[in-house]
């Protein structure tokens, strides 16, 4: 008897197959209608690389505690800041070198200082300028968290606005984290902004309530984009795909083994891949995007407070 329940136990582990993590789908809006710059507009993502890049960024985000903040809203801040045109100088995220950027480098110099600006920020360099912006979004939320004391995670958490967090950071993005009526939203008058279905109705500053009402409306469209002629992006992924994403990325990590983080992300790429050597975007990319992260890295928040205090 228990040689056959041996052989019954050896079976079992020849047969058995390490079941695959279900992950839910990533929905990425795509070819959705837009009012952008005074006009109706189509709004695509432009390429794999792009995706690739959007899904890194929000859980680079996400992972260091950036909560109610859709990777919709990374691709809608780009389209409202550039019109996704790819000959700015700051980029298609608008992240100025003197400002945004000098921020970066000051915050993480191991990141960003010795980083050429226009190689990952400027004109076309749409993937590494999205993990920058993840990374100013990270110092956002710090500073308005502990440097400034405003409490902004738990502002968010308990907002009658579901888009408050998308409100407040491209406040801050477009106004800067100095702007005035933030001690009103958070301090003064923060039981009635609190209690506001749209947050923004607390402001007075035309120019930011223009700006963060474009953003989150575009994100609202890239949220539901069936209902505005468009579609959550799918595609197939072959390794080649990451390869290039990697040797994209590769600028911003020059310190870290490019083979033996491939050889990592290439274990996790293999456990979702079909039999064509192919993943579905949707369904798997998030999984490879954390095994990336893994080797290279979240977002430490820890040096905002050391340079600015909490």
């Amino acid at each position: 008897m228990l040689k056959i329940i041996g052989l019954i136990v050896a079976l079992v582990g020849i047969f058995w197959i390490k079941p695959v993590t279900v992950q839910a789908a990533v929905q990425l809006g795509t070819d959705v209608t837009v009012f952008n710059w005074g006009e109706t507009q189509t709004k695509s993502i432009k390429n794999k690389q792009w995706a690739l890049a959007l899904v890194h960024a929000h859980q680079l985000m996400k992972r260091s505690g950036l909560k109610h903040y859709p990777t919709n809203v990374i691709f809608a801040t780009a389209i409202k800041e550039s019109n996704l045109q790819s000959t700015w100088t700051d980029g298609y995220f608008q992240i100025e070198q003197g400002t945004a950027y000098a921020e970066l480098q000051r915050i993480w110099p191991e990141r960003f200082a010795d980083v050429d600006y226009a190689s990952v920020i400027g004109t076309n360099h749409f993937v590494t300028a999205a993990i920058a912006k993840a990374y100013y979004d990270i110092f956002t939320k710090t500073m308005l968290n502990r440097s400034f004391d405003y409490r902004f995670s738990e502002f968010v958490d308990q907002s009658q606005d579901t888009q408050a967090g998308i409100k407040i950071i491209s406040i801050a993005y477009n106004r800067g984290l100095w702007f005035q009526e933030f001690n009103t939203i958070f301090n003064t008058d923060r039981a009635n902004c609190l209690a506001k279905t749209n947050l923004l109705d607390c402001l007075q500053d035309d120019t930011a309530h223009d700006h963060a009402t474009a953003i989150s409306d575009i994100t609202s469209r890239l949220q539901h984009p069936s209902n505005y002629n468009g579609y959550y992006y799918h595609t197939q992924l072959s390794w080649s795909d990451f390869i290039t994403y990697l040797n994209t990325i590769s600028a911003l990590y020059p310190k870290l083994s490019q083979a033996k983080i491939q050889s990592a992300i290439e274990r996790t790429f293999n456990r979702y891949a079909d039999s064509q050597g192919k993943l579905k975007y949707r369904q798997h990319v998030q999984a490879v995007i954390n095994a990336i992260i893994n080797q290279t890295g979240t977002i430490d928040s820890s040096p905002v407070c050391a340079y600015y205090g909490c």
